[in-house]
């Protein structure tokens, strides 16, 4: 999965810049994308949101997020927000990897493109070798790897 979504999300983050509305938002995804894989159906994710103080609109959006393309009556959804999620998660344990295996130069490679973090090590090697060019624009908190 191309990872360039999920830098923004990681770079709100690192730089405290996300606010808590927008984690919140993220999280109360993830709480709908459990809730209809373990059976929940549009209206039982619906009406939990709006028990828990949302409006009828955001609880309307997270519910219609969650099963989009998928099975209304829950046991199955398919929703990006879950891929968002697991790639954010791989993505900084990915520049964890890189730090702890004394290899910090592959996190720039984050940006060089629309990349799978299974790309990275090959794109790597082809700067080495001259073939790419490396990224051309890095946040600040990556221009400086010892920081």
């Amino acid at each position: 999965m191309p990872i360039s979504r999920l830098l923004a999300v990681l770079i709100e983050t690192l730089t405290f810049s996300s606010f808590p509305g927008r984690a919140k938002r993220i999280s109360d995804r993830v709480i709908a994308i459990n809730m209809a894989e373990q059976g929940a159906d549009f209206i039982e994710t619906y009406n939990y949101f709006r028990d828990n103080d949302l409006s009828e609109n955001e609880s309307y959006v997270i519910a219609q997020r969650t099963f989009r393309g998928g099975n209304v009556k829950g046991g199955a959804c398919f929703t990006k927000d879950l891929s968002y999620v697991r790639g954010f998660v791989e993505t900084v344990n990915f520049i964890k990897s890189s730090i702890l295996a004394d290899a910090p130069e592959l996190i720039p490679m984050l940006f060089i493109g629309k990349v799978t973090l299974e790309d990275i090590p090959v794109l790597y090697e082809y700067m080495l070798e001259g073939l790419i060019t490396p990224p051309r624009y890095l946040p600040s908190m990556f221009q400086d790897l010892n920081g």
